[in-house]
């Protein structure tokens, strides 16, 4: 709904396991949200995301590319997109300095070897891409 995007201290938004099929409106506005988890739904695309994000789950929906993340999730820990669309990564998802933890697996990925990456080798702490 609508209201979601003006609640200005909402921290966590979990909306998972439900039958969603369109996004939330943007969630940029949300400066202290720090964790949105809307996995297991039926999602194509994700919203405008805060920049105050930490901790996105969207894992099992129908996303085929995520490109909002890279854009303005400046502060993103973990990227957990498991069991989507997804036919490649990010070309600037090695700009993302706080993430560390990234989960890809069982998507439709050829490769998994973003520009740079290999920048962030040393302060991955897990990387799922079976």
């Amino acid at each position: 709904p609508e209201w979601i995007a003006r609640c200005d201290a909402l921290e966590d938004l979990v909306v998972a396991e439900n039958a969603i099929v369109s996004p939330t409106p943007s969630l940029e506005s949300n400066t202290a949200m720090r964790l949105l988890d809307v996995a297991d739904n039926s999602l194509r695309t994700l919203p405008n995301l805060p920049k105050s994000l930490r901790h996105l789950f969207a894992s099992g929906n129908k996303i085929d590319d995520i490109p909002t993340v890279t854009k303005s999730c400046v502060s993103l820990e973990t990227l957990d997109v498991e069991r989507n669309k997804i036919t490649s990564l990010p070309n600037d998802l090695a700009g993302l300095t706080k993430l560390v933890r990234v989960n890809v697996r069982k998507n439709l990925l050829r490769e998994v070897d973003p520009p740079l990456m290999h920048r962030r080798a040393s302060s991955l702490r897990s990387f799922r891409f079976s």
